[in-house]
């Protein structure tokens, strides 16, 4: 698990424990489903007048025909593995929109999984 912080602050008008809720079901997500030796790195950056927090990793993503439905509530991608209600992304979703931000989800460059980014106005 790694860290890559802004060098500048990332102030955002928001609510924290909707922010601690989406951070913590993104890292739920990222640890669940990469395997021993894998990699989850949390980045939080700065551009203009935007902040995005990140949570990329190493594990097996999900397909790229299904990334448009990863955050319709109970959605499972063909290739997850365990058990798990399909709730997390789509709660995502909702908190940056209550925040009128984007969630986007990406395939994590080099990494091969997932990235999932949420951007926020900043304050």
């Amino acid at each position: 698990l790694g860290l890559e912080a802004a060098a500048q602050p990332a102030w955002v008008l928001a609510r924290r424990e909707l922010l601690e809720e989406a951070l913590a079901n993104l890292l739920a997500n990222a640890l669940r489903y990469t395997p021993a030796g894998g990699r989850v790195t949390v980045t939080v950056a700065v551009d203009g007048n935007s902040a995005s927090l990140s949570v990329c990793d190493s594990g097996p993503g999900i397909p790229p025909d299904e990334l448009g439905r990863a955050t319709q509530r109970f959605f499972r991608a063909s290739n997850s593995q365990g058990s798990g209600s399909g709730l997390g992304l789509a709660i995502v979703a909702s908190i940056a929109k209550r925040h009128q931000g984007r969630f986007d989800l990406l395939q994590a460059s080099g990494e091969g999984g997932l990235c999932a980014r949420i951007t926020l106005a900043r304050r």
